[in-house]
């Protein structure tokens, strides 16, 4: 099926567009690797996350950023052509620039990576303990690292399992959190932090000295955990941040989704978690994320 629709789109590049034969020949070719690709014979819809997947093979394959440029640019054009025909519903390729260079897309752990990871982390301590709730929280939530320390106790509702987060010159905004990251959290709020905190500290995670910890003493636990293997480079607040969208996209989660829960799009002030919207927002999460 898909084969008459790559028909149809040759004849709209050969009669609309005036391509060149260079042009359509290459389009053509990178339209049916892509299809090929995910076995698709009857439908031509695909997911974004279908198009992340495909995007993380081009960057293994080490190819010139003008060439996986092209490809994007092909599929691009092709999805915008089928949505005009009604063939599909939307434009997967919409929200991916045809310019990025997939070789240049930052590394994303596999979620082995990540059970290693935690794994590693030594609990018997109270410093251990914030440790592991703090890089649980992150993977689970997304969080930036400024928004990491400004949270509160009263920020965390133990009750439904989800999170205020507030971020300077950004608006509040309420993320479920997942079974890993609330156990951690909850059994550092009980035996960790009590022994931390000296001067009736609101924070919710503190330094040795019972204050508030900083960018710099987050960055620093990320820098430590590693300390001495291969993954050191690469574990650090961001590459959490990166990891935790693309097991989400790659899970089936609706991307808009995962923008909401980071916290990259326009919310009201204040939003508040209730009824359907609530419900339908940890029901996607809970489906998507690794260790929710």
């Amino acid at each position: 099926m898909y084969q008459e629709w790559i028909i149809k789109f040759i004849r709209y590049l050969q009669i609309e567009k005036q391509a060149s034969q260079h042009t359509i020949r290459n389009y053509q070719r990178d339209i049916s690797d892509f299809l090929d690709f995910f076995c698709l014979d009857k439908s031509v819809e695909v997911s974004y996350s279908q198009v992340r997947h495909y995007m993380e093979e081009l960057r293994l394959m080490t190819l010139e950023s003008s060439t996986v440029a092209r490809k994007l640019s092909a599929l691009r054009t092709f999805y915008n052509f089928l949505l005009r025909e009604g063939a599909v519903e939307q434009n997967p390729f919409k929200m991916v620039s045809v310019n990025c260079s997939v070789n240049k897309l930052p590394p994303v752990f596999y979620e082995e990576e990540i059970t290693e990871m935690f794994q590693s982390v030594n609990t018997n301590s109270p410093l251990g303990k914030r440790n592991l709730a703090i890089i649980e929280l992150i993977y689970s939530t997304g969080l930036r690292v400024n928004e990491c320390v400004n949270l509160n106790i009263m920020d965390y509702d133990s009750r439904i399992g989800t999170l205020l987060v507030n971020s300077e010159g950004r608006k509040e905004r309420y993320v479920p959190v997942g079974s890993f990251a609330r156990e951690a959290l909850e059994a550092y709020m009980e035996s960790g932090r009590p022994a931390l905190n000296k001067n009736s500290e609101k924070a919710l995670f503190l330094n040795n000295r019972g204050g508030r910890l900083s960018d710099r003493g987050i960055r620093k636990i990320f820098s430590r955990l590693l300390d001495g293997t291969a993954d050191t480079a690469r574990l650090n607040p961001r590459s959490l941040r990166e990891a935790f969208a693309a097991h989400m996209v790659r899970a089936g989660a609706d991307s808009r989704i995962v923008q909401e829960i980071l916290g990259n799009n326009g919310l009201p002030n204040s939003r508040v978690y209730s009824g359907a919207a609530e419900n339908k927002l940890k029901e996607i999460y809970n489906s998507a994320h690794p260790r929710a």
